[in-house]
């Protein structure tokens, strides 16, 4: 998908990419993208679209996203 996105041939393709993108595409839930969904929560809240404040971490539960790498055999 990507090399085809991107017009290269898919022999191709890691010889544009790092060796490890593929673990960029797999589901995470470390610092940045919780700070990123904090921003997004931020903006609802002071926007009016939710209407109390809560803890991201605290409301985010791992244990699906581990659940699923797990049975996956990924990280």
């Amino acid at each position: 998908m990507i090399a085809r996105e991107c017009s290269i041939d898919d022999a191709d393709i890691e010889t544009y990419l790092e060796p490890n993108y593929r673990d960029k595409f797999l589901p995470h839930l470390d610092a940045p993208i919780l700070e990123a969904v904090g921003v997004v929560k931020d903006f609802l809240l002071e926007n009016g679209f939710i209407d109390r404040d809560f803890s991201v971490v605290d409301w985010i539960d791992p244990r699906p996203l581990a659940e699923a790498r797990r049975l996956e055999g990924v990280g």
